[in-house]
């Protein structure tokens, strides 16, 4: 299967900072869930990869961020090809989460908070684990 990023968007963006000297419980959580599905066209080769963000860092801002890449492929796509294509939850996601990365890191510095850097994300890993808790 051949596969190329056709484009990426934000579907939402949630910023919100915390002004509260008083809260003292320090947090650094991070919570990514991944959906992989077929774009409702007449040709079904579209791919979308939507990745749902929360980021709370330190106290100083909570945000929560939906983000979908498009990716055309060579190849018709069916229900079960996208749960069973392995290119679809792995390699497509690992192409376009630096580009989520960027997005957020440029929205948190224009937003003068402290920069956030997402971790890295194993998506073998990751798709390993979900095709375990489904079996």
């Amino acid at each position: 299967m051949q596969i190329s990023l056709k484009t990426f968007h934000t579907r939402k963006l949630t910023l919100n900072t915390i002004i509260d000297d008083f809260v003292k419980e320090n947090s650094n959580d991070f919570e990514l869930s991944l959906r992989v599905g077929i774009v409702n066209s007449e040709s079904n080769m579209d791919a979308i990869i939507q990745f749902s963000i929360s980021l709370n860092a330190e106290n100083k801002f909570q945000l929560d961020c939906d983000y979908e890449a498009i990716f055309q492929t060579d190849t018709i796509l069916n229900e079960e090809l996208v749960k069973t294509e392995k290119f679809l939850h792995i390699n497509a996601p690992a192409i376009a989460y630096p580009y989520v990365r960027a997005f957020i890191s440029n929205v948190l510095l224009v937003s003068n908070l402290d920069p956030a850097i997402l971790p890295v994300i194993n998506f073998q890993k990751l798709f390993e684990n979900n095709i375990k808790s489904i079996s």
